[in-house]
């Protein structure tokens, strides 16, 4: 016969598992002093099996509905996207999926390799990538300026010094005659997202730069809803800033999304944005009507 007491402990150990189940845990990513060995339960390494994970990759295996997942600036880029798809890595309408970057830097760039230069004339250099597209090219680190083509008769001699333009397949740079940039530090966007939300709900992301990624920054897609960006900067991204499909709906606060390829904001098929105290750079959110 179960006594009082026994009934209170009892209710008492379903409602914590009620509780926990509803709610949230932390989950802690240091991409320095972490490992993928951690339970990711602290911020700092506890015992052999308490600590932060290294990788954002294991941090959302470990993820449920309405965790929160928490990202130290340890001052050194996370090289890794985040990939976000279906119920897993959704939240409530109560108690999102949070991550929160903590002003972390995710950082998509690959170091261009030395054997892709090819010298042509007249300070031309020709760079030949296997991937093609969309490209974003970086020189210590600094982004560097694309020359879009003007006009169908633009001649490689039309590109200005120091700068960049994709051709028929390759990319040519013009330096001065003097400079040769297989002696230099160069790197390019080689990762395809930095933020991938697919069929997500209730997700909250702040305090994170996203840099360097070939296609977009943040692309959300399909039928994402209640998706929230706050305090997030987006900047040399190779196709969009932030990519918004399918029937999703995106809510941007005090973020900046700038200097991105070809689009800040891009807009497709029923996907909406709402943008508030954001500055995207003097331009305005690129809308793609459904045909």
């Amino acid at each position: 016969m179960i006594t009082g007491m026994q009934r209170a402990l009892l209710v008492g150990l379903v409602m914590s598992l009620w509780v926990t189940s509803v709610y949230g845990r932390p989950i802690f990513v240091d991409n320095q002093s972490g490992s993928d060995g951690y339970d990711g339960y602290a911020a700092t390494v506890q015992t052999a099996l308490t600590g932060p994970t290294k990788s954002l990759r294991q941090a959302l295996r470990l993820a449920r509905r309405g965790d929160e997942i928490i990202l130290t600036n340890t001052g050194i880029p996370y090289t890794e996207p985040l990939l976000l798809s279906g119920g897993r890595h959704s939240g409530y309408p109560t108690e999102p999926l949070t991550i929160r970057g903590n002003g972390s830097v995710l950082n998509g760039t690959a170091e261009l390799p030395v054997d892709g230069w090819q010298r042509q004339s007249n300070g031309l250099w020709r760079l030949s990538l296997t991937r093609k597209g969309s490209y974003r090219f970086f020189h210590e680190g600094q982004p560097v300026a694309e020359q879009a083509m003007a006009t169908p008769s633009w001649k490689p001699t039309d590109l200005a010094i120091d700068h960049w333009a994709s051709q028929q397949g390759a990319v040519l740079f013009r330096f001065d005659d003097q400079r040769t940039p297989i002696t230099e530090r160069w790197s390019y966007a080689a990762i395809d997202f930095g933020v991938s939300l697919v069929d997500v709900r209730h997700v909250h992301l702040q305090d994170l730069t996203i840099v360097g990624f070939r296609i977009d920054g943040i692309n959300v897609d399909n039928a994402c809803q209640d998706i929230t960006l706050e305090n997030v900067t987006i900047e040399n991204n190779g196709r969009a800033g932030l990519a918004v499909g399918g029937s999703s709906r995106v809510d941007v606060k005090n973020s900046h999304i700038a200097y991105n390829g070809r689009y800040s904001v891009l807009i497709t098929e029923r996907g909406g944005v709402q943008l508030e105290a954001c500055d995207l750079g003097g331009t305005d959110p690129t809308v793609m009507e459904l045909k």
